[in-house]
Protein backbone atom coordinates (compact mmCIF):
# COMPACT_ATOMS: atom_id res chain seq x y z
CA UNK A 1 0.00 0.00 0.00
CA UNK A 2 2.87 2.37 0.84
CA UNK A 3 4.39 1.78 -2.62
CA UNK A 4 1.06 2.61 -4.27
CA UNK A 5 0.74 5.86 -2.29
CA UNK A 6 4.33 6.80 -3.12
CA UNK A 7 3.67 6.18 -6.83
CA UNK A 8 0.55 8.36 -6.70
CA UNK A 9 2.43 11.18 -5.02
CA UNK A 10 5.26 11.09 -7.57
CA UNK A 11 2.83 11.03 -10.51
CA UNK A 12 0.95 14.01 -9.11
CA UNK A 13 4.17 15.93 -8.50
CA UNK A 14 5.38 15.31 -12.07
CA UNK A 15 2.01 16.33 -13.50
CA UNK A 16 2.09 19.56 -11.48
CA UNK A 17 5.61 20.42 -12.65
CA UNK A 18 4.73 19.76 -16.30
CA UNK A 19 1.55 21.84 -16.25
CA UNK A 20 2.37 25.56 -16.26
CA UNK A 21 -0.39 27.69 -14.73
CA UNK A 22 -2.00 30.71 -16.36
CA UNK A 23 0.32 33.64 -15.81
CA UNK A 24 -0.10 37.40 -15.83
CA UNK A 25 2.28 40.22 -15.06
CA UNK A 26 1.46 43.92 -15.07
CA UNK A 27 3.55 46.92 -14.09
CA UNK A 28 2.31 50.53 -14.01
CA UNK A 29 3.82 53.96 -13.54
CA UNK A 30 1.92 57.24 -13.30
CA UNK A 31 3.03 60.86 -12.88
CA UNK A 32 1.47 61.70 -9.52
CA UNK A 33 1.69 65.42 -10.21
CA UNK A 34 -0.31 65.22 -13.44
CA UNK A 35 -3.96 66.28 -13.36
CA UNK A 36 -5.62 63.57 -15.43
CA UNK A 37 -9.01 65.26 -15.01
CA UNK A 38 -7.90 68.01 -17.39
CA UNK A 39 -7.81 65.52 -20.27
CA UNK A 40 -10.79 66.00 -22.57
CA UNK A 41 -9.48 64.54 -25.84
CA UNK A 42 -6.88 61.89 -26.60
CA UNK A 43 -5.06 60.92 -29.78
CA UNK A 44 -4.93 57.12 -29.98
CA UNK A 45 -2.13 56.09 -32.33
CA UNK A 46 -2.23 52.71 -34.06
CA UNK A 47 -0.49 49.98 -32.11
CA UNK A 48 3.04 49.21 -33.35
CA UNK A 49 3.18 45.55 -34.43
CA UNK A 50 6.63 45.62 -36.05
CA UNK A 51 8.23 43.69 -33.17
CA UNK A 52 6.16 40.54 -33.70
CA UNK A 53 5.52 38.22 -36.62
CA UNK A 54 1.87 38.08 -37.63
CA UNK A 55 0.31 35.48 -39.89
CA UNK A 56 -0.94 37.95 -42.48
CA UNK A 57 -2.31 41.45 -43.09
CA UNK A 58 -5.78 40.37 -41.99
CA UNK A 59 -4.50 39.72 -38.47
CA UNK A 60 -2.82 43.15 -38.52
CA UNK A 61 -6.03 44.89 -39.57
CA UNK A 62 -8.07 43.13 -36.91
CA UNK A 63 -5.56 44.08 -34.21
CA UNK A 64 -5.62 47.73 -35.26
CA UNK A 65 -9.40 47.81 -35.47
CA UNK A 66 -9.86 46.28 -32.03
CA UNK A 67 -7.30 48.67 -30.54
CA UNK A 68 -9.25 51.70 -31.74
CA UNK A 69 -12.57 50.17 -30.68
CA UNK A 70 -11.40 49.57 -27.12
CA UNK A 71 -10.40 53.25 -26.87
CA UNK A 72 -14.11 53.92 -26.22
CA UNK A 73 -13.43 52.79 -22.66
CA UNK A 74 -11.58 56.08 -22.09
CA UNK A 75 -15.05 57.66 -21.98
CA UNK A 76 -13.71 60.86 -23.57
CA UNK A 77 -13.36 62.06 -27.15
CA UNK A 78 -10.53 60.34 -29.01
CA UNK A 79 -8.95 60.74 -32.43
CA UNK A 80 -6.94 58.48 -34.67
CA UNK A 81 -3.61 59.64 -36.09
CA UNK A 82 -5.15 60.10 -39.54
CA UNK A 83 -8.00 62.20 -38.17
CA UNK A 84 -5.60 64.45 -36.28
CA UNK A 85 -3.31 64.73 -39.32
CA UNK A 86 -6.19 65.89 -41.51
CA UNK A 87 -7.25 68.51 -38.97
CA UNK A 88 -3.70 69.86 -38.71
CA UNK A 89 -3.32 69.86 -42.50
CA UNK A 90 -6.44 72.02 -42.83
CA UNK A 91 -5.19 74.38 -40.13
CA UNK A 92 -1.76 74.82 -41.77
CA UNK A 93 -3.00 74.68 -45.38
CA UNK A 94 -0.36 72.00 -45.88
CA UNK A 95 -0.90 68.33 -46.72
CA UNK A 96 1.00 66.42 -44.04
CA UNK A 97 0.46 63.13 -45.84
CA UNK A 98 2.32 64.44 -48.89
CA UNK A 99 4.96 66.10 -46.73
CA UNK A 100 5.57 62.74 -45.02
CA UNK A 101 6.69 61.32 -48.36
CA UNK A 102 9.29 64.01 -49.06
CA UNK A 103 10.25 65.24 -45.59
CA UNK A 104 9.00 62.85 -42.87
CA UNK A 105 10.93 64.55 -40.04
CA UNK A 106 9.46 67.94 -40.89
CA UNK A 107 5.98 66.45 -41.13
CA UNK A 108 6.30 64.83 -37.70
CA UNK A 109 7.63 68.05 -36.19
CA UNK A 110 4.66 70.01 -37.52
CA UNK A 111 2.26 67.33 -36.35
CA UNK A 112 3.51 67.33 -32.75
CA UNK A 113 3.86 71.12 -32.66
CA UNK A 114 0.14 71.47 -33.40
CA UNK A 115 -1.24 68.37 -31.71
CA UNK A 116 -1.92 70.08 -28.38
CA UNK A 117 -4.56 72.19 -30.13
CA UNK A 118 -6.54 69.00 -30.71
CA UNK A 119 -5.78 66.76 -27.75
CA UNK A 120 -4.26 66.95 -24.29
CA UNK A 121 -2.57 63.54 -24.53
CA UNK A 122 -1.58 60.93 -27.08
CA UNK A 123 -1.37 57.21 -26.53
CA UNK A 124 1.12 54.81 -28.09
CA UNK A 125 1.43 51.06 -27.75
CA UNK A 126 3.87 48.34 -28.80
CA UNK A 127 2.88 44.73 -29.28
CA UNK A 128 5.87 42.84 -27.86
CA UNK A 129 4.59 39.25 -27.94
CA UNK A 130 1.75 37.59 -29.84
CA UNK A 131 2.38 33.87 -29.77
CA UNK A 132 0.67 30.51 -29.75
CA UNK A 133 2.35 27.43 -28.40
CA UNK A 134 1.72 24.45 -26.20
CA UNK A 135 3.11 21.58 -24.22
CA UNK A 136 2.41 17.88 -23.81
CA UNK A 137 1.31 16.36 -20.54
CA UNK A 138 2.85 12.85 -20.66
CA UNK A 139 0.74 9.78 -20.18
CA UNK A 140 0.25 9.01 -16.52
CA UNK A 141 -2.00 7.29 -14.01
CA UNK A 142 -4.53 9.19 -11.94
CA UNK A 143 -6.37 7.74 -8.97
CA UNK A 144 -10.13 8.11 -8.94
CA UNK A 145 -12.78 7.46 -6.34
CA UNK A 146 -16.21 5.96 -6.80
CA UNK A 147 -18.87 4.88 -4.37
CA UNK A 148 -20.26 1.37 -4.39
CA UNK A 149 -23.40 0.25 -2.61
CA UNK A 150 -24.08 -3.31 -1.46
CA UNK A 151 -27.43 -4.55 -0.25
CA UNK A 152 -27.68 -7.72 1.84
CA UNK A 153 -30.22 -9.58 3.95
CA UNK A 154 -29.49 -10.86 7.44
CA UNK A 155 -30.69 -14.13 8.96
CA UNK A 156 -33.87 -12.45 10.16
CA UNK A 157 -34.77 -11.36 6.62
CA UNK A 158 -33.98 -7.69 7.25
CA UNK A 159 -32.27 -5.80 4.42
CA UNK A 160 -29.17 -3.69 4.99
CA UNK A 161 -27.31 -1.27 2.71
CA UNK A 162 -23.61 -0.51 2.91
CA UNK A 163 -21.91 2.27 0.92
CA UNK A 164 -18.15 2.45 0.65
CA UNK A 165 -15.56 4.26 -1.48
CA UNK A 166 -13.42 2.40 -3.98
CA UNK A 167 -10.11 3.92 -5.13
CA UNK A 168 -8.94 2.78 -8.55
CA UNK A 169 -6.23 3.75 -11.08
CA UNK A 170 -7.14 5.30 -14.43
CA UNK A 171 -4.69 5.60 -17.31
CA UNK A 172 -4.56 9.08 -18.91
CA UNK A 173 -2.87 9.19 -22.34
CA UNK A 174 -0.63 11.98 -23.64
CA UNK A 175 -2.49 15.27 -23.87
CA UNK A 176 -1.48 18.37 -25.82
CA UNK A 177 -2.39 21.64 -24.10
CA UNK A 178 -2.39 24.81 -26.21
CA UNK A 179 -1.17 28.15 -24.85
CA UNK A 180 -1.19 31.77 -25.95
CA UNK A 181 1.09 34.58 -24.79
CA UNK A 182 0.48 38.29 -25.43
CA UNK A 183 2.57 41.21 -24.16
CA UNK A 184 1.86 44.91 -24.74
CA UNK A 185 3.58 48.14 -23.69
CA UNK A 186 1.45 51.31 -23.40
CA UNK A 187 2.46 54.95 -22.92
CA UNK A 188 0.24 58.00 -22.47
CA UNK A 189 2.11 61.24 -23.21
CA UNK A 190 1.22 64.88 -22.58
CA UNK A 191 0.78 66.45 -26.04
CA UNK A 192 2.16 69.85 -25.06
CA UNK A 193 5.27 68.87 -23.08
CA UNK A 194 6.03 65.45 -24.58
CA UNK A 195 6.35 64.02 -21.06
CA UNK A 196 5.07 60.55 -20.32
CA UNK A 197 2.26 60.63 -17.77
CA UNK A 198 1.23 56.97 -17.57
CA UNK A 199 2.89 53.72 -18.64
CA UNK A 200 1.92 50.09 -18.46
CA UNK A 201 3.51 46.84 -19.56
CA UNK A 202 1.38 43.74 -19.31
CA UNK A 203 1.77 40.17 -20.45
CA UNK A 204 -0.60 37.27 -20.11
CA UNK A 205 -0.15 33.58 -20.78
CA UNK A 206 -3.25 31.42 -20.91
CA UNK A 207 -3.44 27.64 -21.14
CA UNK A 208 -6.08 25.68 -23.02
CA UNK A 209 -6.55 28.65 -25.36
CA UNK A 210 -5.51 28.94 -28.99
CA UNK A 211 -6.69 32.46 -29.88
CA UNK A 212 -4.29 35.26 -28.87
CA UNK A 213 -6.73 37.82 -30.29
CA UNK A 214 -9.05 37.36 -27.31
CA UNK A 215 -6.22 37.71 -24.78
CA UNK A 216 -4.97 40.80 -26.64
CA UNK A 217 -8.46 42.29 -26.43
CA UNK A 218 -8.61 41.80 -22.67
CA UNK A 219 -5.20 43.44 -22.19
CA UNK A 220 -6.01 46.59 -24.16
CA UNK A 221 -9.52 46.78 -22.70
CA UNK A 222 -8.00 46.77 -19.21
CA UNK A 223 -5.53 49.54 -20.10
CA UNK A 224 -8.08 51.91 -21.63
CA UNK A 225 -10.54 51.25 -18.82
CA UNK A 226 -7.96 51.98 -16.10
CA UNK A 227 -6.69 55.12 -17.84
CA UNK A 228 -10.30 56.21 -18.29
CA UNK A 229 -10.82 55.80 -14.55
CA UNK A 230 -7.90 58.16 -13.87
CA UNK A 231 -9.32 60.75 -16.27
CA UNK A 232 -12.93 60.53 -15.16
CA UNK A 233 -12.64 60.05 -11.40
Amino acid sequence: MKKILLFCFCALACFTLLTPPAEAAKSDWADKSYNFRNVKTALVCDINTSKVTLANDIVEKNLQELFQQKADKLRIQHLTYDQASRKISLKLFKDLDELHKSAPEEAEALFHANLSDLAEIYITADLLQYETGGYTVPAHTEWRNREETNTWTDKDGKQHTDTHTITYPEFVPDEYVSTVTVKVRFDAVDAKTGSTIFSREEDRTRTSEDNPHDVYGRIISSFFSDLGDKINK
